[in-house]
C-alpha cells in the first residue's frame, strides 16, 4: 500500500454536516475525518467552545472551608480538595517543626535526617508505629521499604493511636492484607501440610 501524503489526504476532504454536541446546531465542515471522528475531535460548535470556557464551578476547601471559584475545566482535573493558600500554609507550618495537615488530611512534620523522611516530612501514623509496634523501628522501615501501608480503623486519618493502626499488604489503599489476616493464612497452611508441600516442589 502507497503511502499517503498529506495532499492526498486533502483530496478525500468531503463537505459534511457535523451537529454540536451541547446545542446541536449543525455545522458544514470540509474534512477528511468521518462524522463521529470529527464530533470527537470537536464536539462543540465555536460560540458553545466560548461559553464551556467561560463556565465556573464552586470548591469548597476541606481545610478553612472558603468557597473557590475555578474554571470547571480544570475543577475536574484537580486531585485535592484544599486550597492552594492552605497548601502553602500546610508546608510553611510542617517546615517550622510543627504538627500540621496535609492536603490528603494526614499529620505531617518536618524532621530533617529521619530514617522515614520523604525527602523532609514524616507521617504522624508511621512515626508512631516505628517508636511503639512490638516489632521496633527497624521491622516498620523495612515494610516501609516493601510498599506496605498503614491504615487507620476507624476512618479518622487524624486518630494516630497505636490500637488505631495497622499494616496492610500492598495494594490500593485501604484495601490488603492485615499482617494478622496473612499470619492465620500461613498458619492455616502450616497445619494442613501445604508448605511442607511446596517445599517439596521447589
Amino acid at each position: 500500500m502507497a503511502h499517503r501524503t498529506r495532499k492526498d489526504r486533502a483530496g478525500e476532504r468531503r463537505w459534511l454536516h457535523v451537529p454540536c454536541a451541547d446545542c446541536g446546531a449543525p455545522r458544514h465542515v470540509h474534512t477528511n475525518r468521518s462524522v463521529s471522528g470529527y464530533q470527537k475531535l470537536y464536539p462543540r460548535c465555536v460560540s458553545c467552545s466560548g461559553l464551556a470556557r467561560q463556565r465556573r464551578t464552586t470548591l469548597l476547601c476541606s481545610v478553612c472551608g472558603q468557597e473557590k471559584v475555578y474554571r470547571s475545566s480544570k475543577a475536574k482535573k484537580r486531585k485535592t480538595t484544599v486550597c492552594k493558600a492552605c497548601r502553602r500554609q500546610t508546608d510553611k507550618t510542617a517546615l517550622q517543626g510543627d504538627w500540621t495537615r496535609n492536603a490528603g488530611g494526614y499529620l505531617v512534620r518536618c524532621m530533617t535526617g529521619h530514617p522515614l523522611a520523604s525527602p523532609r516530612l514524616v507521617l504522624m501514623h508511621w512515626l508512631v508505629m516505628y517508636e511503639h509496634h512490638p516489632g521496633g523501628g527497624p521491622f516498620v522501615l523495612d515494610l516501609k521499604r516493601r510498599h506496605f501501608t498503614i491504615h487507620h480503623k476507624n476512618g479518622r486519618r487524624n486518630d494516630n493511636r497505636l490500637v488505631n493502626l495497622e499494616f496492610r499488604a500492598p495494594s490500593k489503599h485501604p484495601e490488603g492484607w492485615t499482617l494478622i489476616a496473612m499470619a492465620e493464612i500461613v498458619d492455616e497452611a502450616r497445619r494442613n501440610g501445604f508448605l511442607s508441600d511446596l517445599a517439596h516442589a521447589e
